[in-house]
């Protein structure tokens, strides 16, 4: 338990630290944000990082892909850990869905 509150703890700072520099030196940003999204992905952080960024972003159209393949994938391994197996299947395949699509509508 004190393993994964730890890799928390260091998510969040990797997110919080690539939030505070995408804009100015976004090859190190996205790869703190594929570090975070490797151990979770939530959705509210995202749409605050895309809110946050809106103008830069949609001007920088190789980033905004990099981000959402970054997240996409991060994305996806979060429903094949373990804590979503027990899930039943439809809600947790209809819960993976509707983060693709969104995800897609704030990064397109």
């Amino acid at each position: 338990m004190r393993k994964k509150a730890e890799e928390e703890l260091s998510r969040r700072e990797k997110w919080r630290k690539a939030l505070e520099i995408l804009s100015h030196d976004w090859e190190k940003a996205l790869t703190l944000i594929q570090e975070a999204a490797q151990v979770d992905v939530y959705l509210p952080e995202v749409e605050e990082l895309v809110e946050k960024n809106k103008d830069w972003l949609l001007g920088n159209h190789t980033v905004r892909k990099n981000l959402r393949e970054i997240l996409v994938a991060g994305w996806k391994a979060k429903f094949a850990k373990e804590r979503y197996e027990r899930q039943p299947e439809l809600a947790r395949v209809s819960q993976e869905k509707f983060g693709l699509q969104r995800l897609s509508e704030l990064l397109p």
